[in-house]
């Protein structure tokens, strides 16, 4: 290839090149159903005075088929006109399949308007030896504006995303060649870093790989980081899934809320630097987040999990904004979403089909009612956290109705439904303290819970210890204090109403 004719290319059109060679090497793997390898090579050639790049996407999968590569120059066509008086549009495609005797060798001009036949030239075919394998390698040579240096750091981002996904049976490498861009190289073995068996399910294996990819800053570590992550206290988790048989297209949720080290106090550039983030994967290949994505985003009802999620106003692609009453302002977000095919589409459409915004909808409240059923006391409503202002009153009120009576049996009988031996009812505090804690945790439990669904005792025989439940025969009556609705509440007297012949119920508020 002569160098005069390489020219500069935008930053995006060399980006989604890579995406879409990557993407089409994903699929030819996933269809091969054997252990493959799949490396992306960025290799640093020498162009008239400017650096340029060779970009290789090779693989071991089945190899390319003629539909497959129509639908491929055809669809890199499209990335490509854009930028046609800035590269040659030369696409070279060497494959195989198991059953050839040859390697077939294809250069393709994508900047040709004649059709594929006008684009495609043959070259000399290559004797296998008796050999029995299958491959394809997809390669270009451009110059971007971005820099070798910075594109290699991209990719390697790419890289590293796509390993969060655990696709099993497939090893993941990216080779950087040739001055300031070397130490970018890095590989991903199943085997290594995937703790999920094989016949774990792919929202078990998101969850897990965006877990890691948490931990280790997004891979940029071998292990996770101790000084944000001494433990996993820091790190909270949720997934969701929509989907299933009748559909073709199944949609996961994966959510990793978690706090990083103090930069003041910890040598981690991660405290620093790192932005809530949003991993979009479509048909096990990493992509750019579609437009409808962050429009769900911003209209979810985070409210009712206690959150307000938006984008920054100053960028049209994020990052993501997280603000929460119940959490520290260093917490961060990391969503991973991936929206795929249940069986292995064909070439086109496994490239371009769109995503289905009622499934993905459907994922979101699923993995953040998970999340919130784990975070319970954490992740609540505004509604709920408007009604435990009052909870501090109401116990304090329940407990001094039960330490003002003058019949021990009573107070005995109130301690053994409360858990506590009866003994604790003349230690200070104790009585107030354990119905504060469990007042509170009925509110997590029903909070955004359906009215229809009833309550549930909030002192349920359940959580009696088994050599009390004996004493306690019988559901006891007691005093119990209702609070009216809070946009109803006279707010300078709150005015406890007193209801005899009631038993506590997480249902009243």
């Amino acid at each position: 290839m002569e160098s005069s004719a390489i020219r500069p290319v935008d930053p995006v059109v060399a980006r989604e090149f890579l995406l879409v060679m990557l993407s089409s090497a994903i699929r030819r793997c996933r269809l091969s159903e054997v252990m493959c390898r799949l490396t992306v090579s960025l290799q640093a050639l020498q162009a008239s005075d400017s650096p340029c790049i060779k970009i290789s996407v090779s693989d071991t999968g089945v190899g390319i088929s003629l539909e497959e590569l129509r639908g491929l120059t055809d669809l890199l066509v499209k990335v490509s006109l854009p930028a046609a008086t800035e590269w040659d549009g030369l696409l070279h495609v060497t494959t195989t399949c198991l059953q050839d005797i040859e390697v077939y060798r294809y250069r393709f001009n994508l900047l040709e308007k004649v059709g594929m036949a006008g684009r495609l030239e043959t070259l000399p075919a290559l004797s296998k030896h008796g050999r029995i394998f299958s491959g394809t390698e997809v390669s270009a040579s451009m110059l971007v504006y971005e820099g070798i240096g910075n594109f290699a750091n991209w990719a390697a981002g790419v890289v590293r995303k796509v390993s969060v996904l655990r696709i099993p049976m497939i090893a993941f490498q990216l080779k950087c060649d040739g001055t300031g861009i070397s130490g970018y190289n890095c590989e991903i073995i199943p085997e290594k870093c995937d703790p999920q068996p094989l016949e774990s399910s792919n929202i078990e294996r998101l969850a897990s790989g965006l877990r890691d990819y948490v931990l280790t800053h997004g891979h940029t570590l071998d292990s996770p980081c101790q000084s944000c992550f001494p433990n996993e206290e820091n790190l909270m988790m949720g997934s969701g899934v929509a989907g299933g048989a009748r559909r073709r297209q199944i949609v996961e949720v994966a959510f990793a809320i978690f706090k990083v080290a103090d930069y003041s106090q910890s040598s981690c550039c991660w405290a620093s630097t790192t932005k809530n983030e949003v991993l979009y994967f479509h048909n096990y290949s990493t992509h750019p987040v579609p437009e409808c994505v962050w429009k769900i985003l911003e209209n979810k009802d985070w409210e009712r999990y206690g959150l307000n999620l938006g984008r920054d106003p100053l960028s049209m692609e994020g990052p993501i904004i997280l603000k929460s009453e119940t959490l520290p302002e260093s917490m961060k977000i990391i969503i991973s979403i991936h929206c795929y095919s249940s069986k292995v589409s064909a070439p086109k459409e496994h490239l371009t089909s769109p995503l289905d915004k009622n499934l993905l909808k459907r994922a979101f409240k699923s993995g953040l009612d998970d999340l919130k059923k784990t975070n319970s006391s954490i992740f609540l409503s505004s509604r709920a956290l408007k009604v435990q202002k009052y909870v501090p009153d109401l116990s304090r009120a329940i407990a001094g109705l039960i330490l003002a009576s003058n019949d021990q049996e009573f107070q005995k009988e109130c301690a053994l439904l409360l858990g506590l031996d009866p003994l604790d009812i003349g230690v200070d505090g104790k009585v107030e303290s354990c119905i504060r804690d469990k007042v509170y945790k009925a509110i997590a439990l029903n909070d955004g819970k359906d009215p229809s669904d009833g309550a549930v005792s909030l002192f349920d025989d359940a959580e009696l210890c088994p050599d009390k439940k004996a004493e306690a025969k019988h559901r006891l009556t007691v005093y119990t204090c209702s609070i009216p609705s809070v946009k109803k509440q006279n707010r300078k007297n709150p005015g406890l109403h007193i209801q005899k012949n009631a038993c506590f119920t997480n249902g009243f508020y």
